[in-house]
């Protein structure tokens, strides 16, 4: 993991951005109903205790992660001080030591801290309170250092993935790779794509985090398809029934780049098999919120997982940084051998965060339940998700890009843009949030033969 006190995010935009945001125009809405992220939160929250007031200094336009510890696997909503109502807050997972992170950037130096509050809600249901405040300055001081922590000490139940040697990765079997913890090799002549990315998840140690789970309480909506829609923005390859059954996609993680007002902004971006025209989803990815306080914005990152309709979404251990190289793979399997069959009852999924080294999957897959597995659509979304049953404001993430890709019942894994019935999806406000536009918040282009290229229009 890093160490470094401070991570500073170069957030890359082609030449071509501003041409694409200039030529979008506006399209009639067909509904699409999808998605619950949630905050879960009282009218009024009863605080037990209040923990000592932490201060750190960090850089003005610098963001910064900051990692507190709180209670194990607690629940904890960040907002300004005074401010707890749930419209002005963002939540926040411990993972199973207590430690939570969030990041900061304070838009310019001030000679006022900005003031935050994490209300935490322990396994018992005790709240305690941890005042932070922030001072944008170059210079630390004895009572406002620099963070002491960036990154996540590695949690309680991690083990450790050793590298294989390049003789290892070529005799072992799959069945030696799978009860050591490796993924099976792929053949390296019908998908060197796969073999290359194979190569790079076992030619290297990684650090396995437990798959303990936060629970947000939430569920997605019933989804409904829409090439112009408020929510999805990305694209689809709608086909017939077991025609797919493992879905990937490879992203740096986007950064919040801008905040609104001062309400929270949300957007999470992902990888599913079905959900396109049907009620069942199966999904993992990664999220980008943001909340404002005193000049200062706050973010969190995050990754997750979801079976729709029967399960809620879960949080993982895993927390990523804006800018980490990360892939995420769901797939369907019988639950033994863990391999992708599109006649499997059970997902399962990886989500692997490269610079960090760090990957997390279910020990043991998930039973869909209740969830019928359909296998006839893949996608690879940005989505603006519904918050406490209404949709928010879209957080701005600028640009994004994604390589991705599907395990197809009759073509094998390949390239995105190999599969058949592509459909572009667009993300409208259609008059959902801030009055009554109609502005185009997100769209998703074809880049070439492996990328699909995001980008952001509006907030609302």
């Amino acid at each position: 993991m890093k160490n470094a006190s401070t991570t500073t995010l170069v957030h890359l935009q082609s030449s071509t951005t501003n041409s694409l945001k200039n030529g979008h125009s506006l399209l009639a809405l067909t509904a699409l109903l999808l998605c619950g992220l949630a905050i879960p939160t009282t009218a009024e929250t009863t605080i037990n205790k209040v923990a000592r007031e932490q201060g750190f200094t960090i850089p003005a336009n610098v963001t910064t992660p900051i990692v507190l510890k709180t209670s194990p696997g607690a629940v904890c909503d960040l907002h300004a001080e005074g401010e707890d109502g749930p419209e002005q807050s963002l939540t926040v997972y411990a993972n199973v030591d207590g430690y939570v992170k969030f990041h900061a950037r304070p838009l310019q130096e001030a000679e006022e801290s900005s003031r935050v509050q994490l209300d935490c809600s322990d396994a018992k249901g005790k709240v305690t309170r941890y005042p932070v405040k922030v001072r944008a300055a170059s210079s630390p001081t004895a009572d406002m250092p620099a963070p002491t922590l960036s990154e996540m000490p590695t949690p309680t139940g991690s083990t450790v993935r050793p590298a294989l040697s390049e003789q290892e990765q070529q005799t072992l079997s799959n069945e030696e790779l799978v009860s050591r913890g490796y993924p099976e090799r792929p053949d390296a002549v019908d998908s060197p794509d796969r073999y290359a990315l194979w190569q790079k998840r076992v030619s290297r140690s990684i650090t396995i985090l437990p798959s303990q789970s936060a629970d947000s309480g939430k569920s997605h909506h019933k989804a409904q398809a829409a090439s112009d829609n408020v929510i999805w923005s990305g694209y689809v390859s709608d086909s017939s029934r077991h025609s797919y059954q493992a879905v990937s996609g490879t992203w740096h993680v986007p950064e919040v780049v801008e905040h609104y007002s001062s309400s929270p902004t949300y957007s999470v971006f992902w990888v599913g098999l079905d959900g396109y025209g049907d009620t069942d989803l199966l999904q993992a990815g990664t999220e980008q919120d943001s909340v404002e306080s005193g000049g200062t914005n706050y973010y969190v990152y995050r990754s997750w997982y979801e079976i729709v309709p029967n399960e809620y979404m879960q949080y993982t251990q895993l927390n990523p940084n804006a800018g980490d190289d990360v892939m995420v793979e769901v797939w369907i399997c019988c639950g033994s051998g863990n391999s992708p069959n599109v006649n499997g009852t059970y997902f399962e999924f990886t989500i692997t965060d490269w610079t960090q080294n760090i990957e997390i999957e279910l020990v043991n897959p998930l039973s869909l339940g209740g969830t019928v597995y359909n296998g006839n659509t893949v996608e690879w979304i940005m989505e603006r998700p519904t918050i406490n049953g209404s949709l928010p404001y879209f957080a701005d993430y600028d640009y994004a890009d994604m390589i991705p890709s599907a395990d197809s019942t009759t073509l094998g894994w390949v390239s995105w843009n190999k599969l058949p019935d592509l459909i572009q999806l667009w993300m409208y406000n259609f008059g959902e949030v801030g009055g009554g536009d109609n502005n185009q918040l997100s769209g998703a282009y074809n880049h070439g033969s492996t990328d699909i290229n995001y980008v952001w229009y509006n907030f609302h």
